[in-house]
């Protein structure tokens, strides 16, 4: 299974409902659910929409599925952001989101703009004949240029456009590296999450490695080493050993990771705000 847009627009105002209303109705997002609503579904949208952002939830790390019962229920990231953010309103909820669709190459085109495609400036037809000779040989050439076609539209017309890493003149476009460097914290998290998909049973991971490569750091940020290794001292100055630590010993800049998951540094970054928000009022 893929994520597909089905030609839809990431609306933020039903991801954000899909996180308030799932932990009260754990089958809000299957199909025989929407059937039985005699006066319509709380989501106040058609199945195919529905469908569409379940799967965009589940491919951008907030919704998983219970081992057990089969059921949705929201993942450890869902959850924080249920209650740190609800409304969305956050950049560095949007970087949590972009980093888990760059870093699974399930999402296809989503992913592919990122790792794969080439660095110059491109028309959205040029986009999406390369995205085709990337992926064609399992997507139908026809669901490929519709879902070109629906994500370059969600870097015009939803949040994501606002992480300024995709940019369009209204014509062309091309990666660039964001004119605000993401949060430490964000990075962070990208780094754990990358090394965890990438190398499950170790405890470290050497910066060349994260930056390096097809869905690398460098594809989710588009920054270089040096942003990078920059980042995650932030990051350590403001985590304990438990999540990260940078060293350089024999000249090989190296993370060794804790015992937390990236989750928990999401919840970090978002306490951490409401801490400063507090004390500077």
């Amino acid at each position: 299974m893929a994520l597909a847009s089905q030609g839809f627009v990431v609306n933020k105002l039903t991801i954000s409902q899909i996180l308030a209303e799932l932990p009260k109705e754990n089958g809000l997002l299957k199909e025989n659910y929407f059937k039985d609503q005699l006066y319509g579904h709380v989501l106040g949208i058609g199945w195919n929409k529905i469908e569409f952002h379940r799967d965009f939830c589940r491919y951008a790390g907030l919704i998983e599925t219970a081992k057990i019962s089969g059921e949705f229920k929201l993942s450890p990231l869902g959850e924080i952001i249920r209650r740190h953010d609800p409304n969305l309103s956050d950049l560095a909820t949007w970087w949590f989101i972009h980093t888990n669709l760059v870093l699974d190459k399930e999402t296809n085109v989503y992913s592919a703009l990122f790792c794969n495609l080439s660095h110059r400036t491109l028309s959205k037809e040029e986009i999406a004949v390369e995205i085709n000779s990337l992926l064609g040989s399992n997507v139908s050439t026809a669901v490929l240029k519709k879902d070109v076609d629906a994500i370059l539209r969600w870097f015009a017309d939803s949040p994501l456009g606002s992480l300024g890493t995709f940019v369009t003149d209204g014509k062309n476009w091309k990666r660039r590296k964001p004119s605000r460097t993401p949060d430490p914290y964000v990075i962070a998290y990208a780094a754990l999450e990358l090394h965890r998909r990438n190398k499950r049973h170790s405890t470290s991971s050497k910066i060349s490695e994260l930056i390096k490569g097809a869905n690398s750091l460098y594809c989710v940020f588009h920054i270089d080493e040096g942003d990078l290794k920059a980042g995650l001292r932030q990051a350590q100055s403001l985590l304990s050993s438990e999540f990260l630590a940078v060293s350089d010993t024999a000249g090989l800049d190296t993370v060794y990771f804790g015992n937390k998951q990236s989750s928990d540094i999401a919840e970090k970054y978002y306490t951490s705000r409401k801490q400063f928000e507090s004390s500077a009022s």
